[in-house]
């Protein structure tokens, strides 16, 4: 049967984020992520920024040189009349035409497709078989033989009465390629030639590979301008462009995390911390000795609850128990002591004499199903018959009624081999009443009594009768709270079994008490445990 401890620790997976490296770790990750979802944002807006903005360049430069284009057209529209003329008395025309048309650098004519007119040379017949002509409208050269390195464009314009090419100088074509921004690279294509911005000529130019390329295509001329926007290196392009949003997003997380680190330690519930405490472990078994009255030999120890808290440190049971009682996690807590009480003295299962005696304390939460007597079972399944005397003790926190469940409980208890004590017997006013109601095996004296022994008699009375009334009945006999010899002695002379207190040692941590304990293997005693809530 699963017990439950177990389910609670199945049902809610246990990750104490209130622990000091864990609420860093996660008032750190509260502050990283968001910075960097945040940036890979700013970034792909920054990167988006740059398409667009190369995409805005590329069709601005095209623009202009549409324009461009467009008066190389109307300067070759305006010169037809000349074709129907003889160079000798065209030169003048049209060396006129070409020093005041923009960007034209000059103007010739031809007929059949050979040119016999220029701005430049006048009168002068050749034959370009090497120009091919884009749409038979545009074409990108790389220089003729005046100027074989200084690339140029013509512009052509075909009637039936011959050709016009006029030509616009290269000078104004890198003008445009770096004049609207220095930041952009961009180039001029027209078929497979290409022009850079430094002015440079080439043939079958193959582009770098860029998600950010901007390409822009005229609809009137054969000629496309692409424009590219290279992001630099690091953050501080995102810084420069986005300012205000990286200011907004560092202000975001490092509230974020302040946030996530306050939540992280802000006192929670006492039943949920109670409850994260049970998941994490953290209740935790110290043990007292105690000792025979007569021989002043180690019998046994009390093994008292403590919380240790990862922030608060070592809790006393004074400050959480009555809270886990009322809460119902009281059962759990008690379970998860006994497992490892029972894990600890298992390990040394050969050198624990016969007889074992350990006792936990218990409340009327405990006591309201089973779960205490499977709890009492699984201690018990490690040891061989005889080796562990287990003992409830009852205390009077909460009331505990005599109904059948409880009677029921309390006879497969006795029938297990697990024996009942009252706790602190004297100081409430159902100690009379478990004494009469249950089958008692033990009373243990408490120790406000003890202490005042040879101080007070109204005290040293009171024990004299629990002491005597403990004899009568034949119920063994433990005081509490003994810290000087003269309480000793005295208790040992009115026939008290076991003492303990501050004059025999202080609790501590079960590994340490077990370590003491094999540390004296000659010592021929009986040890006896008592787990306290």
């Amino acid at each position: 049967m699963i017990n439950r401890t177990a389910a609670l620790n199945m049902t809610i997976p246990f990750l104490d984020l209130s622990r000091p490296w864990l609420r860093l770790w996660c008032a750190f990750l509260c502050l990283i992520l968001p910075l960097i979802l945040g940036i890979g944002l700013l970034q792909k807006d920054y990167e988006k920024q740059l398409q667009e903005a190369s995409a805005l360049q590329a069709a601005r430069i095209l623009r202009l040189m549409e324009e461009m284009i467009e008066q190389a057209d109307t300067t070759n529209q305006g010169v037809i009349s000349l074709l129907d003329r003889p160079c000798a008395t065209a030169t003048l025309d049209l060396s006129k035409t070409a020093a005041l048309a923009s960007f034209v650098r000059s103007i010739s004519l031809a007929h059949d497709g050979t040119f016999y007119c220029s701005s430049i040379f006048g009168a002068r017949e050749w034959v370009d078989n090497i120009t091919t002509f884009e749409q038979g409208k545009l074409a990108l050269v790389s220089g003729n033989t005046v100027s074989p390195e200084h690339p140029f464009l013509s512009v052509r314009k075909v009637v039936h009465s011959g050709e016009i090419v006029t030509v616009i100088d290269s000078d104004y074509l890198t003008y445009l390629l770096t004049f609207t921004s220095s930041a952009a690279v961009s180039w001029l294509r027209v078929g497979d030639n290409w022009l850079d911005r430094d002015g440079r000529f080439h043939h079958g130019y193959e582009l770098p590979l860029s998600p950010y390329l901007g390409i822009a295509r005229s609809a009137d001329y054969p000629i496309s301008v692409y424009s590219l926007y290279a992001p630099a290196p690091g953050l501080w392009p995102i810084w420069h462009s986005q300012r205000a949003g990286v200011i907004v997003l560092i202000t975001f997380s490092l509230l974020f995390s302040a946030i996530m680190w306050w939540l992280l330690g802000r006192p929670r519930s006492p039943i949920g911390e109670l409850a994260r405490a049970i998941r994490a472990q953290e209740f935790v078994p110290f043990l007292q000795p105690l000792v025979d009255a007569r021989t002043q030999q180690v019998r046994g120890a009390e093994v008292l609850m403590r919380w240790r808290h990862p922030s608060v440190g070592m809790i006393n049971p004074d400050l959480f128990i009555p809270q886990a009682e009322a809460s119902g996690l009281i059962m759990p807590m008690t379970e998860q002591l006994m497992q490892k009480v029972a894990s600890a003295l298992s390990q040394q299962i050969e050198e624990i004499p016969d007889g074992f005696y350990i006792s936990f304390n218990i409340s009327s939460a405990c006591c309201k199903d089973l779960t205490l007597l499977n709890a009492c079972r699984e201690f018990l399944a490690p040891f061989p018959p005889g080796k562990i005397q287990l003992s409830l003790e009852l205390t009077e926190r909460e009331t505990l009624t005599n109904d059948i469940p409880t009677l029921s409980l309390f006879e497969q208890l006795d029938a297990l081999g697990v024996k009942l004590a009252i706790d602190d017997f004297g100081t409430g006013h159902s100690s009379l009443v478990y004494l009469q109601q249950f089958r008692v095996d033990t009373l243990k004296i408490d120790q406000s009594f003890v202490q005042r022994i040879g101080t007070e008699h109204l005290s040293r009375h009171i024990v004299d009768n629990v002491i005597d009334l403990g004899v009568r009945l034949g119920i063994r006999l433990i005081a509490e709270g003994v810290e000087t010899s003269p309480q000793a002695a005295y208790l040992c002379d009115k026939g008290v079994d076991m003492l303990q207190g501050y004059l025999f040692g202080r609790p501590i941590p079960i590994e340490q008490f077990i370590q003491s304990m094999l540390a004296r293997p000659e010592q021929e005693a009986l040890f006896a445990v008592e787990a306290s809530t």
